[in-house]
């Protein structure tokens, strides 16, 4: 399905390297305030004696702002205030641009859907009602709109951040990071099944619906 998609969202392909590049920030930008929170609560709670170490050892161009793992938590607030602001920025720009790509594939593929319709023989009406028609239009283009804009962009999203997030974890220690993730293989099975059964529901739920309609 998804495949066929790619042909309603090709027109608009100008759009995507933007909502990429948002995304990406997104995710900078959310694996930066982990990466600093940490530290300034450690600055807090260890008065000040290993809050920011992490940072300078890993960036060392901000040495001066923290100084030797003693820095001044007004900066920290200052950055971290930078950094939700860029990060909300990206999540508005990426939020945008795949509610209008969504908006403009869903009303590409209603006016593929009417000439497709309107261009079959008499006998395809014939054998369909046409509750399960006006399901077509209406529900099924609907779920459609919702796989483009809301499963698509999130998972794309996600994708980033986690991937962010991989990376600072195995950044800060990456034995513990290692151990941490063996166990992600063993986790995905479960999901993959589930995935399997939710698919055959949603078939099912589609043509119950149909019926409802007619």
């Amino acid at each position: 399905m998804y495949r066929r998609l790619l042909a309603f969202v090709a027109p608009y392909w100008k759009w995507i390297p933007l909502g990429l590049l948002s995304m990406a920030v997104l995710a900078a930008t959310t694996a930066a305030y982990a990466f600093l929170i940490g530290p300034g609560i450690s600055h807090i709670v260890t008065g000040g004696e290993r809050g920011f170490v992490t940072v300078t050892k890993h960036f060392p161009v901000l040495a001066e702002v923290f100084g030797q793992g003693q820095g001044d938590l007004r900066y920290l607030g200052y950055i971290l205030l930078g950094v939700v602001v860029v990060k909300g920025l990206a999540y508005g720009t990426q939020f945008f641009v795949i509610r209008w790509v969504g908006a403009h594939v869903v009303v590409d593929l209603r006016n593929a859907l009417f000439d497709r319709t309107l261009a079959q023989e008499m006998g395809f009406f014939d054998g369909r009602q046409q509750g399960e028609l006006v399901s077509r239009f209406t529900v099924d283009v609907q779920l459609i709109e919702t796989a483009v804009v809301d499963a698509v962009a999130s998972l794309l999203r996600s994708s980033f951040i986690v991937t962010a997030l991989v990376l600072q974890c195995f950044l800060l220690d990456p034995m513990l990071a290692f151990a941490a993730f063996v166990a992600v293989p063993a986790a995905a099975l479960p999901i993959v099944w589930f995935l399997k059964v939710i698919r055959r529901i949603a078939r099912e739920y589609l043509d119950s619906l149909g019926q409802i309609t007619a």
